[in-house]
């Protein structure tokens, strides 16, 4: 590790000289742990080795603890995780990181009193952490407490005011709180700081009113990942509301030929087929759409090609459907799951 403490001055030329830091059997440990990549079993196995090591301090035995955890979260072993930041917290009570990724996990698994507990604790510890305000203050979201969410994100904001993630995090509050200009705003704040913030892009285009300011904010997350698989959705969804079908199916096949497992994509261009008179592939969409992971919008676009062939019992069955898979989306939005970051 190189340091700028000593300098050593020549008279001709100037030259600059760096004291080299001996690395301790702790920072070697901890290093190897830290920079370990690949599979799990890989980076759990390295990690566990440097465990070993004798000389560890008790911060980077928690630390490592701790980049087990992220490992098995960043998997979705959630009660793993849970182990490794317990093994964490208990070797370093006060390493506020160890808390922080216990949270995060109990929250993935729904347990909101733990979640909140565990973010609480790292913000006694560190109240000026703008990651962990940020976790927090998404995790009340979440929870629906929208008034303690805009205080932890304001906070952040304060902290770390070039963080376009805590503007872009922000916007999704406002939005549950129908404050669309405010959300908006905050989109355009993460979009100032970060030009190619390509989902700050697609969010804000949900919220624009105007056709062509959506078509422009997904052209422009399109500039920056030209396959961006939901703004390519969500613009040939766009496409066919302003009847340009064509165009709709250029949109939607580029996201079936990279993704051919993406039942939106699929639904979205059995529309556009279905409006250019393709029927038959239209159906083949549907189906496959529905066999992939039933969606409201498949079922109803197959239940205009049943009436179209004259069976209208299959019609009317596959339009109950779309009503009772629509009020399940309706409920899963009003009890959606607790966090998902």
């Amino acid at each position: 590790m190189r340091d700028m403490r000593s300098f050593v001055f020549l008279i001709s030329p100037l030259l600059l000289a760096f004291t080299v830091k001996a690395q301790s059997a702790s920072d070697i440990a901890y290093n190897r742990c830290d920079r370990a990549k690949g599979p799990l079993e890989y980076i759990i196995a390295t990690c566990t080795e440097s465990l070993k090591e004798n000389q560890l301090t008790t911060r980077s035995r928690a630390r490592i603890h701790t980049i087990q955890g992220n490992t098995y979260k960043d998997n979705g072993f959630y009660e793993q995780a849970i182990i490794e930041y317990g093994s964490s917290i208990a070797i370093d009570p006060i390493y506020k990181y160890g808390y922080n990724g216990r949270a995060i996990s109990n929250a993935l698994l729904g347990d909101a009193d733990k979640a909140l507990s565990d973010f609480d604790k790292a913000i006694e510890l560190d109240p000026n952490d703008p990651i962990i305000l940020n976790n927090r203050a998404y995790w009340y979201a979440e929870i629906g407490n929208f008034e303690k969410s805009l205080s932890d994100y304001n906070k952040a904001a304060n902290i770390s005011p070039m963080n376009p993630s805590i503007y872009y995090s922000r916007a999704a509050t406002y939005t549950s709180m129908r404050r669309i200009d405010d959300a908006i705003a905050d989109y355009n704040k993460a979009i100032q700081i970060k030009p190619d913030y390509y989902q700050a892009y697609l969010n804000r285009s949900l919220l624009r009113k105007k056709l062509e300011e959506k078509l422009a904010d997904l052209n422009a997350a399109l500039l920056v990942w030209p396959d961006f698989p939901l703004a390519l959705i969500q613009r040939g969804n766009l496409h066919n509301e302003m009847r340009n079908f064509d165009l709709a199916f250029i949109d939607f096949n580029r996201v079936v030929d990279n993704s051919p497992r993406f039942p939106g994509a699929l639904s979205g261009r059995g529309f556009a087929l279905l409006a250019k008179g393709e029927v038959d592939k239209a159906f083949h969409d549907f189906n496959e759409a529905i066999r992939l992971a039933p969606t409201p919008e498949a079922f109803k676009g197959r239940s205009v090609i049943w009436d179209m062939r004259g069976e209208f019992q299959r019609g009317i069955e596959d339009l109950f459907e779309y009503d009772r898979l629509e009020e399940a989306r309706r409920l899963s939005r009003a009890n959606r799951p607790r966090f998902t970051k």
